[in-house]
């Protein structure tokens, strides 16, 4: 029986997980060596804390800047047009144009936090790796760096696919709203319940891979690969001491 093997990655960070257990491997830059660490679920609350912490003071101001943003950014959009009604400055037509376009206001400011987080954050080597790893054991059933480093970088499970449908959702719901001139909040109903549902379909799969070939990953140098061949490594070497999955 093969592993379900899912990840997550910080930049000098590489996390995989299975149902079973969830390893973490950390690259100390000035040592140059790779630490690793493996837990069951149950005892899985230390690798998380260490996945939320900043590694510097600059991660955390860009961040919390980039939240902030994307939160002024929506409450403005969305309070502004009502605002402009209250003093006849717009017309209700217009108001309501506005508001069925909201979704899609929602996904422009979504999109620039996405790429300012991948910018600032510089995670995108790590995450690529991260993607190697696992694809390396799923398809070749593989640790060896070589097989890693061979492996693709973009995976149609990656949670940039979620990202994808978000953003055709919300701009066909959008427009649909507009076209047909539905009231607004129940076009934000729809997107909401469509995004809750966070099904894959084609057009977002595709979405997805061009996101993560361009944006969200890069190909990983020689570090981010040994890190994340310490994560997957040392996952399924506890599953096989478990008795989880047979030894090779």
């Amino acid at each position: 029986m093969g592993l379900w093997l899912g990840g997550c990655s910080r930049r000098q960070k590489i996390s995989i997980h299975s149902e079973h257990y969830i390893s973490l491997a950390e690259y100390d830059p000035k040592t140059d060596r790779v630490s690793v660490r493996v837990n069951s679920w149950d005892e899985s609350e230390d690798i998380f804390k260490s996945l939320a912490e900043f590694k510097d003071l600059d991660s955390f101001l860009a961040k919390a800047f980039l939240i902030a943003f994307n939160f002024i950014f929506v409450v403005v959009s969305l309070m502004l047009p009502l605002i402009l009604w209250i003093f006849r400055v717009w017309e209700w037509e217009t108001v309501k144009i506005w508001l069925n376009l909201w979704p899609a206001i929602v996904i422009i400011a979504q999109s620039i936090y996405l790429i300012c987080y991948c910018y600032f954050n510089r995670f995108v080597t790590w995450h690529a790796a991260e993607h190697k790893a696992i694809i390396a054991y799923e398809y070749f059933k593989s640790t060896e760096l070589e097989k890693i480093r061979s492996a693709p970088r973009v995976s149609d499970y990656c949670g940039t696919s979620g990202f994808a449908s978000f953003i055709l959702d919300g701009l066909v719901i959008s427009l649909a709203g507009t076209i047909f001139q539905v009231f607004p909040p129940l076009i934000w109903l729809i997107f909401i319940i469509r995004c809750a549902m966070h099904t894959g379909i084609l057009p977002a799969i595709w979405l997805s891979r061009l996101l993560q070939k361009h944006l969200t990953t890069k190909e990983p140098s020689e570090i981010e690969l040994r890190t994340a061949q310490a994560a997957i490594r040392a996952l399924v070497e506890a599953e096989q001491s478990s008795g989880k999955i047979p030894l090779d």
